[in-house]
């Protein structure tokens, strides 16, 4: 794959994404995934108004102590992705 430049001969997957920040690529497999991810748990909830409950609040929990802060943020990451 060129750099930056995706052609559709490079689309080796099925499932893929247009890769954020860069004009011309793709993410496909894990990387595709991955930036699925990020893009549910980056934003707040409420912060598209279109999507009330999309995102998630784990800003919320960076002081809070370990044991307190795991189970929040396991329990926050597990509602944003169902």
């Amino acid at each position: 794959m060129s750099i930056g430049v995706t052609n559709l001969a490079d689309i080796t997957s099925a499932d893929w994404s247009l890769k954020l920040g860069t004009i011309g690529a793709v993410v496909q497999g894990i990387k595709d995934i991955d930036q699925c991810i990020a893009i549910i748990l980056t934003p707040p909830p409420g912060s598209d108004p279109l999507r009330p409950t999309f995102g998630a609040d784990l800003w919320r929990y960076i002081d809070n102590p370990i044991s307190v802060a795991i189970p929040s943020i396991v329990r926050e990451v597990s509602a944003a992705i169902a």
